[in-house]
């Protein structure tokens, strides 16, 4: 991935994040840091898990359909003329 996409995604994930800590913030009362911090950690570990996941699922893909186009496609177009 290119610097500007992954500067993109950055942001992106900022603004999500800072969304949501925005709109928790207004129903915690009384305030604490502790409980601040326990937030904080938790989305940002929420955010790292879907990226991992994301990048894992496209990696899965892309090497999936590489093993087709190599060496399964073949078999795909002959067992579709067989079918008929």
């Amino acid at each position: 991935m290119s610097f500007l996409s992954n500067f993109l995604l950055a942001v992106g994930v900022s603004m999500d994040s800072f969304a949501v800590a925005i709109s928790r913030s207004t129903i915690i009362r009384p305030f604490r840091v502790n409980d601040a911090l326990k937030f904080a950690v938790f989305l940002g570990g929420i955010q790292t898990l879907m990226m991992v996941l994301g990048w894992l699922g496209g990696y899965t893909i892309k090497k999936t359909m590489f093993l087709l186009m190599v060496n399964g496609l073949p078999l795909v177009f002959w067992f579709l003329l067989e079918v008929r």
